[in-house]
């Protein structure tokens, strides 16, 4: 807990001291409004208990395909200073397991929260960018009857390319989701679009 403290107090440190900087934004092209989406790879970390056992049994099994993702959807931003967005998002991640007519497991986390994308750089919508969510998370996993609901937090960065008002940006990113089951960790590596 300790160390989820210390993450947080870190991050608005960070935010703190790169929003206090002069920006120049002479060659930015910015809108009233943002749309985000985007779509990618997780690595999921479960702690000790049922899901971990299960996950860890279906894995020594041979008939196992295994499906990881994650996504970033319907999240909508504005501007709060001229390089940095701030709105709401619904993220998740999960984890699929298939064992075909036999059946599998699928383990979802989601989160619906508050977001921020700040650019780092001279632009807004160029180069690297860092973000960060905060939030109401959920835990479902219906083969196993669970079904929680708990907090997460979200720290991440990458680099934004600019298409003249469309942006593609690569993530990877950190979450930690607190549920009653205990501390979820999951990686993401994604590629998402900013309108």
């Amino acid at each position: 807990m300790i160390k989820f403290l210390y993450s947080i107090i870190i991050t608005f440190l960070l935010y703190s001291t790169i929003l206090a900087q002069e920006s120049d934004t002479t060659t930015s092209r910015t809108e009233l409004w943002y749309f985000y989406f985007g779509f990618g790879y997780s690595k999921m970390f479960y702690p000790s208990g049922v899901v971990q056992e299960t996950v860890d049994g279906l894995k020594e099994l041979e008939d196992v395909s295994h499906l990881p993702f994650s996504w970033d959807v319907f999240g909508i931003y504005v501007h709060i200073t001229p390089k940095t967005i701030g709105g709401f998002i619904f993220t998740g991640s999960g984890d699929r397991y298939d064992r075909g007519e036999r059946g599998g497991i699928q383990i979802n986390q989601y989160t619906v929260g508050g977001s921020f994308i700040h650019y780092v750089g001279r632009t807004f919508g160029k180069g690297i960018f860092i973000r960060s969510h905060i939030g109401a998370a959920n835990l479902a996993a219906g083969e196993l009857e669970l079904n929680e609901d708990g907090f997460s937090i979200l720290a991440g960065g990458g680099w934004s390319v600019d298409f003249g008002g469309t942006r593609l940006l690569l993530n990877a990113n950190y979450t930690y989701r607190l549920f009653k089951s205990g501390a979820y960790h999951t990686l993401t590596f994604s590629m998402g679009g900013l309108f």
